[in-house]
């Protein structure tokens, strides 16, 4: 196992050297990198080489489209830092449906940044990879199915792995797997059959089995079993499927501020003066927002 993970740490650094990518804009183009907010145009784009995230602080909204690959050997769909001269800070990549690469998204020497409400299949290796000391990154959202593994983390740790669905991988090699359980990593209501060195906190493997990742009653793309407000209209909502009204009713912070926030953030920071960024996402069981004068901050 030890001997095939180098060899393909190897191959996979020769194919990231020497690589001069334009950038990907709304219509993204093989091989393309972003470095900018950027948000596709909805379609589906066939990307052999995939793209890469070249930047700190910036938003890959793919906007429901499909980037396709063609099974190529250790290439992503997605890429988020490459080296150790090269690794990212506080990136998102969102809404993407990613399909026939051998990693679907890969989060190398990545630090604080999600992966979020995106669809990965039909990879060679891993649907979602956290590899490299990657560490305190967000993975939530997530359906990772029909991978030779689901979601993989063997990063430095502290990173919150929360609500995705990983299930229909490769049996016995693992739905969700980690490296020796990797320490501090944080698990919470995901859903699998298969899970390798790997517990949601105070689980045995998964909160849920696959078979309970069924109905999603208001259409909010919360999963009933999760949602705390099941009749929440499909609007700005946050992670247990409440708009922002019921949210900031239940935590009783920052007023008319926590109504307009960007609380899934769905939306380019500049855009939102209101924005609180990502601290709803729950950590270490609770939520952890903050108020800062008459605005939320993060």
């Amino acid at each position: 196992m030890k001997k095939i993970l180098i060899l393909t740490i190897a191959i996979f650094i020769l194919f990231t050297i020497g690589v001069v990518a334009v950038e990907c804009g709304s219509i993204p183009t093989d091989g393309c990198e972003v470095t900018i907010d950027t948000t596709f145009n909805t379609g589906n784009y066939y990307l052999p080489n995939g793209i890469s995230i070249n930047a700190d602080n910036v938003v890959l909204d793919c906007n429901g489209s499909t980037l396709i690959g063609d099974h190529s050997i250790n290439l992503s769909g997605v890429q988020i830092g490459s080296s150790v001269s090269n690794p990212r800070l506080n990136v998102t990549v969102k809404n993407c449906n990613i399909r026939s690469y051998n990693f679907g998204i890969t989060l190398w020497l990545a630090y604080n940044s999600a992966v979020i409400n995106n669809n990965v299949s039909d990879s060679d290796s891993s649907g979602i990879m956290i590899f490299a000391q990657s560490s305190k990154n967000t993975i939530l959202n997530n359906h990772a199915t029909f991978n030779r593994r689901g979601i993989f983390s063997c990063g430095g740790g502290n990173n919150v792995i929360s609500n995705n669905i990983a299930c229909n991988n490769y049996p016995l090699i693992g739905d969700i797997n980690s490296c020796d359980n990797t320490p501090d990593d944080i698990g919470q209501n995901n859903f699998c059959d298969w899970a390798n060195d790997w517990n949601d906190t105070g689980k045995v493997g998964c909160t849920y089995t696959c078979a309970q990742a069924t109905g999603d009653s208001d259409l909010d793309g919360v999963i009933d079993i999760l949602d705390k407000c099941p009749n929440s209209p499909k609007e700005e909502v946050d992670q247990d499927g409440c708009s922002n009204v019921q949210f900031c009713a239940m935590q009783g912070i920052c007023g008319l501020s926590c109504n307009l926030a960007d609380w899934k953030h769905d939306e380019p920071f500049s855009n939102n003066p209101y924005d609180c960024m990502t601290v709803i996402v729950a950590k270490e069981g609770g939520y952890q927002p903050t108020c800062a004068g008459s605005t939320c901050a993060d």
